[in-house]
């Protein structure tokens, strides 16, 4: 018989999305502990994951529970929505493929639920069209799954089913149904599994066991010795002990605070708590974060912000120094303007010092100004006078003989 490995994603320490005093951590909790008397009701084989486990100790635990995807085991874990939409969607596994085992399970979960309550339904979406190209819980999990967002909570319409527990508890009623439906009816056959394996293949994890050997623990959260209590089917209690040790893995603080550097390095401003709490859930790497910031449309804007002014750079330059000549050349003229002033000073107080010479001198009458036209035509008449007198004086003279 095939099981239902089932969870409520985030922790007390990483309640996900908050709301207007609804958090993500607490709806996902009470959809949990609504749905086990459905599943019971209906003999389905479960496991409910323990809370408050980090990335990677869900990921162990769910491994250490003899699952397998031979078996048609199926993972499901309850996310709130957040962006003011409304309606269901769901993340699987992979790529799009007929024989991707998660894609149909995400498929048939928004179907039921649309349906049953004539919701949007958003579809089922590959992790590759995640912003972070990869969701840890389903690509490194032990067996196919689907995360489902459930509804919005910062939708006001949907905040009044996700405050009414009469409501929610036939949300989750139909769930039970769909999750057993889907494992009555849909056996998994050696495609689904061949196609699952492969995913497997791809990761950056080992499929053996989860230990440091090979792993990138920068993407992967903090992880200590630690006991978790759970319980199957039949209520029975369980504690399950996880050891995981390397100076390399980062906890929940030093992965807030490189989120926090990159985003100053790259954007120059601080995250948001959505945009944290977003990042510390799938444990990204610091190069995914980078990758993911680098890629989103605020950088794309701000690189061609930085092209447009380095341009305007250029251009303001090329202006001062245009501005620069321009001023030399001004500095230029107001000097050749002042020496030409000199210049006329001078000539002035020559022209001055002339025309008093030349009226001590009889040239010109005093206070008149100095033109060599008149002056040549006084002259030219004093000869003529002299020369008449000189005749005169002659004819007197020839006279007198």
């Amino acid at each position: 018989m095939s099981k239902l490995v089932i969870s409520a994603a985030h922790t007390i320490d990483n309640p996900g999305v908050v709301f207007k005093g609804l958090r993500e951590a607490d709806l996902t909790r009470k959809l949990l502990s609504m749905i086990i008397p459905h599943l019971i009701r209906l003999n389905v084989d479960y496991i409910t994951v323990p809370l408050d486990l980090n990335l990677l100790d869900r990921l162990n635990w769910i491994k250490k529970q003899k699952v397998s995807v031979e078996n048609g085991d199926i993972f499901f874990e309850f996310h709130i929505n957040d962006g003011g939409k409304r309606g269901v969607e769901a993340w699987y596994c992979g790529e799009h493929n007929e024989n991707n085992r998660s894609e149909k399970l995400a498929r048939f979960i928004t179907s039921e639920l649309s349906l049953k309550f004539n919701w949007t339904n958003l579809g089922a979406k590959s992790e590759y069209d995640h912003e972070l190209k990869k969701l840890i819980v389903l690509s490194e999990n032990a067996i196919p799954g689907t995360c489902l967002e459930l509804l919005f909570i910062d939708n006001e319409d949907d905040i009044k089913i996700l405050n009414n527990d009469q409501e929610l508890n036939a949300v989750t009623e139909k769930i039970a149904d769909s999750l057993n439906t889907f494992l009555n009816n849909n056996k998994i056959n050696q495609e689904e599994i061949n196609f699952f394996k492969n995913i497997n293949k791809k990761s950056v994890y080992s499929t053996t066991d989860y230990n440091n050997e090979g792993l990138d623990m920068d993407l992967m959260p903090f992880t200590s010795t630690s006991s978790y209590n759970g319980s199957d089917k039949n209520g029975n209690k369980y504690t399950s002990t996880n050891t995981q040790q390397s100076n390399n893995i980062m906890d929940r603080n030093q992965r807030k605070e490189m989120i926090k550097s990159v985003y100053k390095k790259i954007l120059n401003r601080d995250p948001n708590d959505s945009e944290i709490n977003n990042h510390l859930n799938t444990g990204i790497s610091e190069i995914e974060l980078i990758y993911t910031i680098v890629e989103g449309e605020e950088f794309k804007t701000i690189h061609s912000n930085a092209k447009m002014f380095t341009e305007l750079e250029k251009k303001s330059k090329e202006q001062e120094r245009i501005t620069e000549i321009q001023r030399k050349n001004i500095e230029d003229l107001q000097k050749m303007i002042a020496n030409l002033n000199k210049l006329l000073q001078l000539k002035n107080q020559y022209i001055s010092q002339m025309q008093s010479e030349l009226s001590n001198y009889k040239v010109i009458v005093e206070g008149e100004y100095y033109h060599p036209e008149r002056v040549n035509k006084k002259k030219s008449k004093k000869i003529q006078e002299k020369q008449r007198k000189n005749i005169i004086d002659r004819i007197v003279k020839i006279l007198n003989i």
